[in-house]
């Protein structure tokens, strides 16, 4: 596997990685796919995809628990009144929907909102943005 010494060098890539994909995200796009390609030309990428998917799959369910919290107040019903046909529409495929926003250049947020306002599973959420960003790490890495 890889030495001790190389995992330390990958401590930058996870604070990258928690800092880009927590709740600041929105208003960081594209700013954590080329610190995934810079650490691909030095390290595996299988290393590298898999580091950066896991750290950023723990903001993601910190973003997605948060972003429920919020849009399930009771302020926010005309939020959810407005997004009733676009839930519906997320509801038909959720996971499919999930996979191809984490793994394509389609805002996260997209998929967290529709997601939250569904009350869709955490953990099936979670699954598809770590399979979504592991391949698409994966393939930035290379």
């Amino acid at each position: 596997m890889v030495e001790l010494s190389r995992w330390q060098e990958l401590v930058p890539l996870f604070i990258a990685a928690a800092w880009c994909h927590g709740p600041a995200a929105p208003f960081l796009p594209a700013t954590f796919e080329p610190v995934v390609m810079a650490y691909g030309q030095s390290h595996t990428p299988l290393v590298v995809a898999l580091s950066a998917a896991i750290i950023s799959v723990v903001m993601e369910a910190v973003n997605y628990l948060g972003y429920g919290y919020v849009l399930r107040s009771k302020r926010l019903g005309r939020v959810r009144t407005a997004s009733a046909r676009l839930s519906a529409l997320f509801q038909r495929r959720p996971f499919l929907t999930c996979l191809l926003v984490a793994a394509t250049p389609i805002p996260d947020w997209s998929a967290r909102i529709l997601g939250a306002i569904a009350r869709y599973s955490t953990s099936r959420y979670l699954a598809a943005f770590l399979l979504g960003r592991t391949a698409s790490f994966w393939l930035l890495a290379r």
